[in-house]
């Protein structure tokens, strides 16, 4: 057998042991020493999409597994290209998503010689990936997949993420007389991910179920790198709070904080607003499920807390806490008999300042005008003239904590997706891109300047594959996010080094320099107009509104100052 034979036949099984293993779909970036993957990737009928960036090429694949739960591959040539997968794989790694990280790789012999496009790839990354492996190069075809096929098995199970696989070529990477067909067998293709199920073995404390206890539970996004909780975990946290009678903190990206009772509508304002009675009389127990939350407000309400108990299946303490902090893995439905629940106590004080508060926030919000460029409006905004059934990529930054704060009640007709894994703001036009190839049908974004500018090159993506992406830029000119941290108070180096202001870019220009429509905003009705347009566009838009930081800082406290002087 020819090395070019045993190239195709070794890329083959390992191709076909990706596919047994769950995985959905390929992301490819073209080079020559991965040929014989992605040769068998095309040969095995696997969906894939061909990314230039490998850097982008990473987030896509990101959205792509939070909008199918599917596991995704990332494949690239050799030398500095695996490098440029580093964020999407910290991201996957927090957020539990299965990417794979398909590397091509010279022969071991031309490592610390001085080879060109040759580094020590084979170990990147050590503490992100759950599993990795370093294959030889095939010399016979006839290498044991036993190595590849138990690190490939860390997609899934109990604490699913990213694993690496390092596969060695020597060259010739192809050769034209091969018969392919002559002597390779495929798996069956099967785009299946299987999830470890969660340990049933706790129980809360007896403690959590006396009368009057002051409680609250907590719900941040999804642990898994989901979109949603599953609709069975959703019911259960419900009915816990219900038969608990303890008001419900839901980050709006959670997918439970809907219009149901002991959800509040405005937890991070509510919760800013009891600040001081919650120092006198702090949560005696806390029950929390999915990662941490974006709201400072409500995570002040986990540090004050007595006790805290994450109900997670990941290992280890996944929770920022000290002190207060215990992990129970167990399956949110079974802590419901878990204990016997006495009758709730309707006159308990403390319990009913969160839903009398809360419910007054709503009441003077609503009669507050929502007709300028306020941030919060601009999301609001956009929600509302989303369709049933549309996703909304919101990016980290300030996009995350004004929908989270100001958008009140939710609708499981509309989704929202975030990466709060590590929660950068790379990668966000790629992530929305995944998406939609994901779910066939248009996306929407909601991004900061500077999150759009460190993605832009990936309109070039977007307009080639005719992607209906909608992105909504609230332009502020920068980091408007450092406005509201002590910093912004220092006389010399506020302005030079946080805001980072953009002041030359034209952000609508450059979307049309990939051939992406766009309109600028300067108003309430132009946003209104403009996102009527872009509803109706079949292709990519991008809709570029004038917001100003200052403006939405004073705003801000305006409107917490009027909430103020009304519950008093």
């Amino acid at each position: 057998m020819s090395t070019a034979e045993a190239n195709a036949l070794w890329a083959t099984r390992i191709v076909d042991a990706c596919v047994a293993a769950g995985v959905g779909h390929a992301f490819l970036s073209p080079g020559s020493r991965n040929t014989p993957l992605l040769l068998a990737f095309r040969q095995a009928g696997v969906p894939s999409t061909v990314v230039i960036d490998e850097r982008s090429s990473g987030f896509v694949a990101l959205g792509w597994m939070r909008s199918s739960g599917l596991a995704a591959a990332l494949v690239s040539t050799s030398g500095s290209a695996p490098f440029h997968y580093g964020p999407a794989v910290a991201e996957a790694d927090a957020s539990s998503l299965p990417l794979l990280v398909l590397s091509a790789d010279r022969p071991e012999r031309l490592r610390h010689c001085g080879s060109m496009q040759t580094s020590l790839q084979a170990r990147l990354l050590p503490e992100l990936f759950r599993s990795s492996v370093d294959l030889p190069a095939p010399v016979d075809g006839s290498e044991s997949l036993a190595s590849c096929e138990h690190a490939l098995a860390a997609l899934g199970g109990i604490y699913p993420g990213p694993v690496s696989i390092n596969v060695q070529f020597e060259e010739p990477l192809w050769d034209a007389s091969i018969d392919r067909a002559s002597h390779i067998d495929h798996f069956e293709q099967k785009a299946t991910l299987t999830r470890g199920v969660y340990d049933e073995t706790d129980r809360l404390p007896d403690l959590f179920f006396d009368v009057g206890r002051r409680g609250v539970i907590s719900v941040g996004p999804p642990a898994d790198g989901l979109l949603s909780f599953s609709d069975e975990v959703r019911m259960a946290i419900r009915a816990l709070a219900s038969r608990l009678g303890w008001p419900v903190l839901a980050e709006l990206h959670s997918s439970l904080r809907e219009s149901e009772q002991y959800i509040l509508e405005y937890p991070d304002l509510t919760t800013r607003l009891l600040s001081e009675s919650l120092h006198q009389e702090p949560p005696q127990s806390v029950l929390h499920f999915g990662l941490f939350p974006t709201s400072k407000n409500v995570q002040g309400v986990l540090r004050a807390a007595q006790s805290v108990v994450h109900v997670d299946t990941r290992p280890g303490l996944r929770l920022p806490l000290d002190g207060n902090l215990s992990t129970y893995r167990a399956a949110p439905q079974s802590l419901l008999t878990s204990a016997e629940f006495s009758e709730r106590d309707e006159s308990n004080t403390w319990t009913k300042r969160w839903f009398d508060t809360d419910r007054r926030i709503s009441e003077v919000l609503e009669k507050l005008p929502r007709e300028n460029l306020f941030e919060p409006n601009v999301a609001r905004a956009l929600f509302e003239s989303m369709n049933d059934g549309a996703l909304l990529v919101v990016a980290n930054s300030m996009p995350i904590r004004q929908t989270d704060v100001w958008l009140g009640y939710g609708t499981r007709d509309r989704i929202t997706s975030v990466a709060r894994g590590v929660s950068g703001i790379d990668g966000t036009i790629s992530a929305a891109l995944g998406s939609t190839l994901a779910r066939s049908e248009p996306v929407w974004v909601f991004l900061g300047d500077l999150a759009f500018l460190h993605d832009v090159g990936s309109l070039a993506l977007v307009k080639e594959l005719n992607a209906p992406l909608n992105l909504v830029v609230s332009d502020n000119r920068g980091g408007g996010i450092f406005r509201r941290l002590p910093i912004a108070k220092h006389p010399e180096a506020f302005e030079s080094h946080f805001i980072t202001a953009q002041k030359e870019v034209d952000l609508a220009s450059a979307a049309r320099g990939f051939g992406v429509a766009a309109r600028d905003v300067e108003s309430f009705d132009e946003l209104k107009s403009a996102l009527d347009w872009a509803a109706k566009e079949t292709s990519a838009s991008v809709i570029v509104v004038k917001t100003n930081s200052e403006f939405d800082v004073a705003e801000e406290r305006r409107v917490v100052s009027a909430l103020q002087e009304a519950l008093q």
